[in-house]
């Protein structure tokens, strides 16, 4: 995203056309009513943040530019992990994507038939730095395994998106305790021990160098 000055107006920015603050109306706060600059209302502009210039010219950075983004239950091409992790690839991110897919395979669904090396070729096409993690998020030592994945392959882990689900196809008639117990063990542990590990783990790392 550029900015170029206006002649003769130090305070305002010209906003490249396809900028997402093209079209946001300026932020507005209420200083204290000493301060000067204020209009009738006793309300004052804030200037818009002025992003950073590229070397050449007035291109637009990608908005995850050198940030690392753990995106979990990425195992089918044609599913919403698949499509979240290639947006961050497009939007200048490295990926990890998590998969199981024992899982699909027990579903009517099945498994990739490329398997999970068909989806970490396509986003290695597209331009993006991708390393990728199997894993069973029943077994409680998995998230932090896999966020521990990353932070090796990476060094840095700045996201995660814990897309993950166990779904079941048991009948209310049928359904047992040992797969609702599974169910949470799945759906519900494992995100919080994974937002528990990628907590712990991101505010020891360092803040994303220019």
């Amino acid at each position: 995203m550029g900015t170029r000055d206006q002649p003769g107006s130090p305070n305002t920015v010209v906003l490249a056309r396809h900028s997402p603050l093209a079209t946001r109306p300026p932020t507005r706060h209420r200083p204290p009513k000493s301060a000067p600059g204020n209009d009738d209302s006793g309300v004052a502009l804030a200037p818009v943040p002025r992003p950073a210039l590229l070397e050449d010219g007035f291109v637009p950075r990608q908005p995850l530019d050198g940030r690392v983004v753990l995106v979990t239950g990425a195992s089918r091409r044609i599913a919403i992990g698949s499509a979240i992790a290639r947006r961050v690839v497009d939007d200048g991110a490295s990926v990890m994507p998590h998969s199981w897919s024992a899982h699909d395979e027990q579903q009517p669904w099945g498994a990739d038939p490329g398997g999970a090396d068909a989806l970490v070729h396509e986003l290695r096409d597209r331009g993006g730095q991708v390393e990728h993690v199997e894993a069973d998020f029943a077994d409680r030592l998995a998230p932090a395994a896999v966020v521990g994945a990353a932070l090796e392959a990476f060094g840095r882990v700045d996201a995660v998106v814990a897309n993950h689900a166990r779904s079941s196809a048991q009948s209310l008639e049928d359904l047992t305790a040992d797969e609702v117990d599974l169910n949470y063990a799945v759906n519900t542990r494992a995100t919080l021990l994974l937002v528990q590990a990628f907590a712990a783990r991101h505010d020891r790392v360092a803040v994303l160098p220019d």
